[in-house]
């Protein structure tokens, strides 16, 4: 329930002379069957009164009860379900599915969708925001009124922190107008197109919605398929699934939840020896958008699954828009001799099964005891959430199902609610301590951080001993999870023997080498046992790393207590069977926390890659030869790996002077305006190098390949520990970067490797910067980032902004690490004009963002890099492994530098888009071989 700023609930008022007397209804009918009701019930929403608003009254509160209502998608169904001419200036077409009633429906949707724009745009406004329209790309843009900075997206206000539905508003203004028109069809191609909605019934509780969301950086027609239940919370928001549309179904993963839940299976499958007469059967939970089912009939085809779907709709939608294909079993045509044998017998091989009509609870209540399913995956079931009774139940007949002779059963459920997912750990963990040896949560790395009690169920330290909780009881058991994201997780029990048949711990599983050698013993023992394998596996589990926890006192478990994994994963470079394993089952090893980013978003396999559509020529071993990014970087660029025990190259003892100023300033402002560093000839060559690999379709963070591009390092590495104190240690985060701005492309919107960041942020968390026991003016930063111009600076090429402390005065202080950062506009510092090769830094915690270039013909857009550096003791890069000065002098070997160049393009995946191809290309070097995709 929406409410307002004092906390009353807005709720809509009954509308005199209106068959629909709650909001509710009037949403609902816009997807009637009746085109004449659709219209009507448009029509209704435009005067429909809420709560502290009179008829006709569109304000915000009007406009946030629509958007809770789940109005938007039926609101944009109805405007693209009137057929228009693109060379028309999107005049409807004169064709029969284009009746009075349905172009009716579509113009008070029209209008219904920019009187919702217009709030926006006023909300936009009350933070400095003009909403303008650029003729060239027929697209919104938004200009910031105080700096000048121009951007396409839609920008982050502080009103919508933590509120969908201020974010939702804010992007209605980019929805009206198409991106453009498809060629063949002559028809617009929208931002975010509605395949299928399906209301709330009396057998439905939450709307059903299929959506193509366009990939506007791509090519036309590229876009993200997604199925939603309840109301659209924007283009970013959680989703039941996505795939992509052209990818063949079972390709790839797209989702971070899909890919846990697959992960958590393979330690599982190599704990035994299967046969084709005995196959590994596992059983999911909720079809979605079939991408798990697809994916193990695809990859593991040894693996026989079956689905349960009570929602007849969602199987339809399955086979209509997700492309699959499948065996559908209607629980209602089957008498319960049939529905034994059948629940026997596995499915095909390489093909899963679908029982329809039935609820996952009476499924499992159900399911003779002969099944043998080792597993149960998929989504935690809607029923969980309705009490503790349901929960016990729940427990139990998990246990049934997955209970037999080999101990092997596990359960792998995503839940998108933190508080959710650890409440139903504990109570599972409560409920099979004794059949069970260890209940885990599992997370995304990108949401990993420093455990806060802030939220937490569970207070700290110092209120400990008021608790008491009694040894094993649900309150203890909570306490070893705390710590687990707000956006959920995937949490997982297991049994004793997989892990105890090799006297290892349970995080030993999810250790990246035996992870991968588990993978490699099922592919290799089904080959064997004469059972479908595939030839590859398109991704693997590349890090996992234990939650920070707190330590208590004696008598209770310390937070989190290893119950909070952490875990990321990257497209495979090895295939199973064609490597030699890197550690057999029986090695032993310790947990790793090193790795890059991820890149979860997209896992593919042969058949999805384009390697052949990039401007690239020469076999991948190339890219391991100094020759090969010397033709490309031009004579002037050496990449020979040479040792920095005696750099040839010394930053000035003139720099070295200032640097007392440096530290003041930093320490005073927060950012460092500093000299020119690196001499103008050093700039060039480094930016034509950029230049250059853009050109042959490398990134231009590739420019890392050169002695030059580490050279300059060293030097900036130098003034790092000036500012920082050497004393400590400095160290340099893998997160390295840079930045080659297209004005072309950031003028129609566009993403790509190495744009802008547009957006204003901080990199680190105060606490992270200043560490928790100090104030941020009794000392100075551990941590900051330095930004290097290899073109002269201007406001119109590309500049840095920066917020000077005097105008951030909390510096961050208690704000979550996604909130929008607080700041005085009027303080903004733009760091232009500048001169190439002068040193810029600042604080980890202060907020910064750079500018795109704001001229199409500008001649010299900027080029950037930018490095992080450390005292090595302070908050690391929790996704990969830092530089330090003794590795760096000893010389970077070739497979180094491209290990950090794939690190760094995974860090920044979020902002640049799909970078699939280039990590293909730039292949991976791994455990002292390197290998190629």
């Amino acid at each position: 329930m929406q409410r307002n700023e004092g906390g009353n609930a807005i709720v809509s008022v009954p509308l005199a002379g209106t068959s629909f007397p709650k909001l509710d209804e009037c949403v609902t009918a816009l997807s009637s069957a009746d085109p004449q009701m659709r219209a009507t019930a448009a029509e209704a929403l435009l005067d429909f009164p809420v709560t502290e608003t009179r008829q006709g009254d569109r304000s915000l509160p009007w406009a946030y009860a629509l958007i809770d209502a789940g109005a938007i998608v039926p609101l944009l169904g109805l405007v693209q379900a009137v057929k228009r001419d693109g060379a028309e200036g999107l005049k409807p077409c004169d064709c029969p599915g284009n009746t009075e009633p349905v172009l009716r429906a579509g113009d008070f949707a029209l209008l219904v969708l920019t009187e919702l724009a217009e709030v926006a745009a006023a909300l936009l406004a009350d933070e400095g925001w003009d909403v303008r329209y650029d003729e060239e790309v027929n697209r919104p843009v938004f200009l910031d009124e105080q700096s000048g900075l121009q951007q396409s997206s839609p920008p982050l206000l502080r009103v919508t922190n933590g509120d969908w539905i201020s974010l939702v508003l804010v992007e209605v203004i980019t929805l009206l107008q198409p991106l453009d028109v498809h060629s063949g069809t002559g028809m617009p191609r929208w931002p975010v197109s509605v395949l299928r909605h399906i209301p709330v019934s009396m057998q439905r509780t939450s709307t059903i919605s299929v959506l193509d969301i366009a990939i506007q950086e791509g090519e036309a027609g590229e876009c993200t398929r997604v199925l939603i239940r309840g109301p659209w919370a924007g283009s970013n928001g959680e989703v039941e699934g996505e795939v992509d549309p052209n990818d063949i179904p079972g390709s790839a993963l797209h989702s971070w939840h899909d890919a846990t839940i697959v992960a958590a299976l393979i330690p599982h499958l190599s704990a035994r020896t299967w046969s084709p007469v005995n196959p590994p059967r596992v059983l999911i939970i909720g079809l979605r958008c079939g991408a798990v089912p697809a994916f193990l009939c695809r990859h593991l085809p040894g693996v026989r699954v079956d689905v349960v779907e009570p929602d007849e709709e969602i199987v339809k939608i399955a086979r209509d828009l997700f492309n699959l294909n499948f065996d559908e079993v209607r629980w209602s045509n089957l008498d319960e001799y049939n529905r034994s044998a059948q629940l026997s017998r596995p499915s095909y091989e390489g093909r899963f099964r679908v029982w329809v009509g039935i609820s996952e609870w009476q499924f499992l209540n159900l399911l003779p005891e002969n099944c043998n399913f080792i597993g149960i995956l998929g989504s935690m079931p809607d029923i969980i959430e309705h009490g503790a009774q349901r929960m016990h139940e729940f427990q139990a007949l998990a246990l049934r199902t997955i209970n037999n002779e080999r101990g092997l059963g596990f359960v792998a459920l995503a839940a998108r609610s933190g508080t959710k997912l650890q409440e139903t750990a504990a109570a599972l963990s409560c409920a099979w301590n004794r059949s069970f040896a260890r209940t885990l949560i599992l997370c995304d790395i990108k949401q990993r951080r420093a455990f806060q009690n802030e939220g937490s169920t569970i207070p700290l330290k110092k209120n400990m001993k008021q608790i008491s909780p009694k040894f094993g009881s649900f309150k203890w058991e909570s306490l070893n999870f705390n710590g687990a994201p707000l956006s959920g997780g995937v949490f997982i029990c297991l049994p004793s023997l997989v892990a105890d048949k090799h006297k290892r711990t349970h995080l030993d599983l999810f250790h990246p080498s035996l992870w991968y050698a588990a993978l490699e013993k099922f592919i290799q023992d089904s080959e064997s046992a004469g059972m479908a394998t595939s030839p590859c596996f398109p991704f693997t589990l590349e890090s996992s790393s234990l939650n920070l926890s707190l330590p208590l006192d004696e008598t209770l478990p310390a937070l989190s207590n290893g119950r909070v994994l952490h875990v990321s994963f990257c497209m495979s470079s090895r295939f199973p069977g064609q490597h030699v394993r890197a550690e057999s089952l029986s090695a032993q090893t310790t947990s790793s926390a090193s790795e890059d980013e991820t890149i979860w978003e997209t896992f593919r396999d042969n058949t999805c890659s384009k390697t052949a559509n990039l401007h690239f020529e020469g076999s991948i071993d190339d890219v391991l030869s100094s020759n090969f990014w010397e033709a490309i970087l031009g004579n002037k660029l050496t990449c020979n790996a040479h040792s920095t025990a005696e750099p040839s190259y010394r930053i000035c003892s003139s720099s070295f002077s200032h640097c007392s100023r440096y530290r003041n300033d930093i320490e005073e402002h927060g950012y460092i305006w500093g000299d020119v560093v690196i001499p103008e000839s050093e700039t060039k060559h480094l930016a034509k190098g950029i230049h250059r690999l853009v050109a042959a379709g490398w990134p231009p963070v590739c420019v890392f390949v050169s002695d030059l591009a580490w050279s300059v390092a060293d030097r900036l590495w130098s003034c790092a520990e000036a500012i920082l104190g050497a004393d400590e240690g400095v160290v340099l985060e893998p997160s390295l970067a840079a930045f080659k701005l297209e004005p072309l492309q950031d003028l129609s919107g566009k993403r790509y490797i190495g744009n802008n960041f547009g957006q204003p942020h901080r990199d680190y968390t105060h606490e992270e910067v200043f560490g928790s026991e100090t104030s941020q003016a009794s000392t100075g930063p551990k941590i900051i980032s330095i930004w290097l111009p290899l073109v002269d600076i201007t406001l119109e090429n590309g500049c840095m902004y920066v917020v000077p402390r005097a105008g951030d005065g909390s510096g961050g202080r208690g704000e979550d690490e996604v909130e929008i950062p607080s700041f005085d506009m009027k303080t903004v510092r733009a760091l232009a004009p500048a001169k190439a090769g002068t040193l810029f830094a600042w604080a980890g915690n202060t907020v910064h963002w750079g500018a795109s270039c704001a001229k199409q013909d500008e001649k010299t857009p900027r080029l950037s890099l930018a490095f992080v550096f450390r005292n090595k003791n302070t908050v690391c890069d929790l996704q990969g492994k830092p530089l330090t000065r003794d590795e760096f002098q000893e010389g970077l070997t070739m497979e180094r530098r491209l290990e950090l160049i794939r690190h760094s393009l995974s860090c920044f995946e979020h902002w640049y888009g799909d970078i699939s191809q280039t990590i293909t290309k730039l292949g991976k070097f791994e455990q002292g071989q390197y290998t190629k995709h």
